[in-house]
């Protein structure tokens, strides 16, 4: 006879139930998984931007100094990353410089 009393459980005195109960429990954790897995992919976002910033340069010859930090994590695993563009333009849309980046 089973023990079915009170504070006895079924899967603890039945293996075939707890064999049942933990084919389910690992099919459970393997579908959880492979959703988490799919949003995080469908998280990837690749963007490609213009980013436009102005300065006021007061004469013609002045010096205008900046920086930029890129965070882009494809350059450090993919070696044929095409880089990043600086441009810049005057007032008036003519190309004053331009760099061209590479990975």
């Amino acid at each position: 006879t089973r023990g079915t009393g009170a504070g006895t459980s079924v899967l603890a005195t039945d293996p075939a139930a707890m064999a049942r109960w933990r084919s389910v429990v690992l099919l459970l954790a393997v579908v959880v998984a492979l959703a988490a897995a799919w949003r995080a992919e469908a998280l990837s976002v690749t963007v490609t931007d213009t980013e436009c910033i102005h300065e006021f340069v007061p004469y013609e010859g002045d010096t205008v100094s900046g920086n930029f930090v890129v965070v882009d994590h494809d350059i450090f695993w993919s070696s044929d990353h095409p880089g990043i563009d600086l441009t810049v333009t005057s007032p008036g849309g003519n190309t004053v410089h331009t760099l061209r980046g590479k990975s």
